[in-house]
């Protein structure tokens, strides 16, 4: 694993680092010794944080693992001291409680590392009785570890921690204030009175309002390392869920507390002393789920994989919503002046709601009747893993507890109203400052490249993550402001300018779960302008008096009665459609098509008969002949781009060369699937290659009984 992504943080005691160790002195003052072992049997930690995206409790913005080690963050730990006995739920923290684990730059090079805590607490020296583990003398010699142990001391200790870390002011002191959300109590409390109670902890959590305050709670569960242990310490206890897929016994045996422990989750209990070099290691995992959010906090990669994307859907010219390109620009083409249009987004909000079961029934069910989490609000156990949420509730979304979160650029633009939560990528977002004259070609050309009709990365950075508290059923109104600009050099504006917002409603249909993210692709959709023109008739009608003075319509028009046949197919093509005519080389080609087993009255794909695609070399004079492809020098590659689910959407090959027809020459064949039957039409672009050289062109596949002509 790479140093950036999981680098492990040792977490050491505040004792200082004697000289006598390691050393090669003979002689160790009495005292030396008496210190030397002292910081041989204080407790340690580790901590590291799997994926770097996380947020402190209390002191919003995203943090990773060098975040943590900032002055103000760090996380608190609860050790419970049980002796002999496993830990059982019902034991006060009477080890440690709400104990600030922090880094401590000022410390030299030679310790082991630079994690700080006070005061310094030490293993229990009994490991147990023979019956249950051997004692361990330190020295990794199983042959002079003593006999037995004790059967009434014991040294089981288990901890749990959060993060980052909170503090708490004593019994009758100023409570902690956190007035929009995040850790609102511990055990109940905003001091340390509930230091007493004999439970598992708890910290109380309440989603903020708004964006750039949302809080993203960690929790301390047994560190992918475990503990370094001695022989026959013990290195933590896991679920016994049956249905676990990671394991199915606790760590340490048959245990009673196990069972409540969130299935597929490993946590730091009942452990005994452990070497000198030993750490209680901690894998921070996310208490909540997390929603649209980025994967890294910084990215400069529009392709880059990420929570929140965005991507545009154009129609193309057969009404399908989405298959359409974005034109080429019509001037020099560079990095930035790629297309035509550009589509610049000038900000993104997402309102987030918390909606519940209700009468057994889930959103997306038949007569749901929805049921908000009001506040959204919940209790989440360090020994367990397991959210209690609230008891709150509402059934009016307009005064349901909601979270809005605005990502925009520059963040300057949102965080004057205290709600932006992240900034937009420069590749996508509308600029400020550009240092072209607006309303110019020059500027067109300045803009960013936009969404595209790509897959892109939305984040530039995000600050702050989109949580719900696991359990319950977001509910997501997105709204997004962007600006359409297309170059007409016969405007006098150097191009068409258009800003829209738009909005729509999303709600999961499943509860999210603890440690998830849960990613959105947004679909922005912009339909072409269409015209459709017809022309009247010329009159055929002129007025005139008759014989007897009588005003009369009379037809002036001399009628000419063409062939019933001009304009129709040949016979010899009479079940073939005009694919595309190419130019390859300064030659003129044409693709033409057909479907065997077509009979009259039927269409295109009303059987599943393989569709037959041949091409043509066109003479000045008209005459046709027929190419040999054979798949490298001369081929024909089809790329179907229809919004339906049927043969080749978006995908070029898996074709047949090798049928003949009666030229003798080979031809490419293309077999229907089920699905094809029910499609009327198939956008598709062909590319010919002939002698190396390659043109393409885009057509449609028409399916109207024995007359197939592309639009």
């Amino acid at each position: 694993m790479s140093r950036n992504r999981t680098l492990t943080a040792i977490l050491f005691a505040a004792a200082t680092l004697l000289s006598g160790c390691g050393s090669n002195e003979d002689v160790i003052s009495p005292e030396a010794l008496r210190q030397q072992q002292q910081t041989q049997d204080a407790v340690t930690f580790g901590s590291y944080l799997r994926d770097p995206a996380a947020t402190r409790a209390g002191s919003t913005g995203s943090i990773d693992t060098d975040k943590l080690k900032e002055s103000g963050y760090g996380f608190g730990v609860f050790g419970y001291y049980t002796g002999t006995a496993n830990y059982a739920q019902s034991t006060s923290a009477n080890f440690m409680y709400n104990q600030q684990v922090a880094w401590n730059d000022a410390l030299g090079d030679e310790y082991i590392t630079k994690w700080d805590y006070a005061p310094l607490k030490y293993w229990p020296n009994e490991v147990g009785t023979t019956a249950t583990a051997p004692v361990d003398d330190q020295d990794n010699d199983t042959s002079s570890d003593p006999a037995t142990g004790s059967a009434t001391y014991g040294g089981n200790v288990s901890f749990f921690a959060y993060a980052p870390y909170v503090a708490l002011n004593a019994v009758g002191g100023t409570a902690i204030e956190i007035a929009n959300g995040g850790i609102t109590a511990i055990n109940g409390s905003k001091t340390l009175e509930g230091n007493s109670l004999t439970q598992d902890p708890k910290i109380e959590y309440t989603i903020p309002s708004e964006g750039n305050k949302i809080v993203d709670l960690l929790w301390g569960t047994r560190g992918e390392t475990s503990v370094n242990v001695v022989g026959g310490a013990n290195a933590g206890v896991a679920s016994t869920a049956t249905d676990n897929p990671v394991v199915t016994t606790p760590l340490t045996g048959s245990h009673t507390y196990a069972a409540d422990i969130l299935q597929g989750y490993t946590v730091n209990a009942d452990l005994t002393k452990q070497k000198t070099n030993g750490t209680v290691n901690f894998l921070f995992k996310h208490a909540l789920a997390k929603v649209g959010g980025s994967t890294v906090t910084t990215s400069t990669s529009p392709t880059s994989k990420n929570g929140l994307m965005i991507i545009l859907d154009l129609d193309d010219l057969m009404g399908g919503e989405c298959g359409g390109y974005l034109e080429p620009y019509v001037g020099d083409i560079t990095d930035r002046t790629k297309y035509n249009t550009k589509v610049t987004v000038h900000e993104v909000t997402i309102v987030g709601r918390s909606l519940l079961e209700n009468s057994n029934k889930k959103p997306g069910d038949a007569n749901y009747s929805a049921l908000y989490l009001s506040p959204a609000k919940g209790t989440f156990d360090l020994a367990t893993g397991k959210w209690t949420l609230g008891t709150g509730t509402t059934d009016n979304q307009s005064s349901a507890a909601s979270t809005e979160y605005v990502i925009t650029s520059p963040a300057s633009d949102a965080t004057a109203t205290g709600k932006s939560a992240a900034t937009l990528a420069d590749y996508l977002a509308e600029p400020t400052g550009l240092s072209a004259t607006i309303n110019t070609k020059a500027y067109f050309e300045a803009l960013p490249l936009g969404v595209l009709t790509d897959a892109q990365n939305v984040f530039g950075n995000e600050a702050n993550p989109l949580v719900f508290i696991p359990g319950t059923y977001p509910e997501l109104t997105i709204t997004i402001t962007y600006t359409v600009r297309t170059y007409d050099e016969n405007l006098s504006l150097a191009y068409s300018e258009v800003t829209q917002r738009i909005t729509k409603k999303l709600t999961f249909t499943e509860p999210v779960q603890l440690n998830k993210q849960y990613s959105l692709l947004m679909h922005l959709g912009l339909t072409s302008v269409k015209f459709t023109a017809t022309v009247s008739d010329w009159e055929r009608w002129i007025t005139a008096i008759d014989e007897n003075g009588v005003l009369v319509q009379e037809d002036a028009v001399e009628h000419v009665y063409l062939p019933r046949n001009v304009g129709e197919p040949s016979a010899e093509d009479q079940d073939k459609g005009t694919g595309a005519t190419i130019t390859v080389g300064g030659k003129n080609y044409i693709i033409m098509f057909s479907q065997e087993g077509v009979e009259d009255g039927q269409t295109y794909f009303a059987t599943e008969k393989p569709l037959i695609i041949r091409a043509y070399e066109v003479a000045a004079n008209g005459t046709k002949t027929a190419i040999d492809l054979d798949g490298t020098t001369n081929s024909i590659i089809v790329t179907c781009g229809c919004t339906a689910s049927h043969f080749h959407r978006n995908v070029t090959g898996e074709y047949d060369y090798g049928d003949t027809n009666s030229d003798g020459k080979s031809d490419l064949t293309l077999t229907p699937k089920g699905d094809d039957i029910r499609i009327k039409h198939c956008p598709v672009t062909f590319t010919l290659t002939i002698d190396g050289k390659s043109s393409k062109a885009s057509s449609t596949i028409n399916i109207w009984p024995k007359n197939y002509l592309p639009y």
